[in-house]
């Protein structure tokens, strides 16, 4: 499945960041990162509303003991999907001006193609994976107590971010994970990327055989569009061997 990851590229004091030289290092070894929850940035993820209806509905047939019981088993599951899964999302949408003001520092940034499907993760026997399509409403999940799907209320955000048009990679794990190789299609240059940065990822691209564009905005739209790259070509000024063993020292 044809699917977008936007990334931003921020200097401090001059030096890049963990995070970048991480998503970097995870980039030339077939790696992504896969957040936690509670890293991410919409502060209601993984909220849902207790279906007290339903619960009360239970009572008659089951008993006031057994629901409880039920409830707090619920309760307890849901918190440690919460504080265990791996979150990786991605979008449909490479041309969205507010993920890539949002996302990529103000289109200083990039943004990666990847053609993933569930079976391009599936290395470690232990890890199980899924993938899901963000639903947007106006209101949290209201869970069910006896539904064997805990991944609902993590799937479902405020139509304040259906721009986003989300799908998620859910992991039983965190952090970096493999993906199948040749994965990688497509790297985008952000519009207002720093020079310095776009020889960066000119290397990464050279490396990872993929494909590279430079976004540009149109005159008199609100728009932007990408100019394809030839590498082959630019490989003849600029030395892409020693810049990615000069790169790999900060790794």
């Amino acid at each position: 499945m044809k699917l977008f990851k936007y990334k931003g590229i921020e200097l401090n004091n001059k030096e890049y960041p963990k995070t970048f030289l991480r998503d970097i290092n995870c980039f030339l070894n077939n790696k992504i990162w896969f957040s936690k929850i509670e890293h991410l940035n919409d502060p209601f993820e993984g909220g849902y509303k207790v279906n007290f209806l339903q619960n009360k509905l239970l009572e008659k047939s089951l008993g006031e003991t057994v629901v409880n019981d039920l409830i707090v088993s619920r309760e307890k599951l849901l918190k440690t999907k919460k504080d265990t899964l791996g979150i990786l999302s991605l979008t449909t949408d490479n041309k969205n001006l507010l993920m890539w003001s949002h996302y990529t520092n103000n289109h200083k940034g990039y943004c990666l193609e990847f053609d993933l499907n569930i079976h391009d993760f599936k290395f470690n026997p232990f890890n199980e994976f899924d993938l899901r399509k963000v639903n947007y409403n106006n209101v949290p999940h209201l869970d069910n107590i006896l539904d064997k799907d805990y991944l609902k209320n993590i799937t479902i955000k405020s139509k304040d971010w259906i721009y986003e048009k989300e799908y998620r990679f859910i992991s039983t794990i965190y952090g970096e994970l493999n993906y199948s190789e040749n994965c990688l299609k497509s790297i985008f240059i952000g519009a207002n990327c720093s020079s310095e940065n776009e020889i960066m990822l000119y290397m990464l691209a050279y490396h990872k055989k993929c494909k590279l564009y430079k976004a540009k905005f149109y005159n008199g739209s609100f728009d932007l569009y990408f100019q394809e790259l030839d590498l082959n070509n630019i490989s003849k000024n600029i030395n892409f061997d020693n810049l990615l063993n000069n790169f790999k020292t900060l790794l």
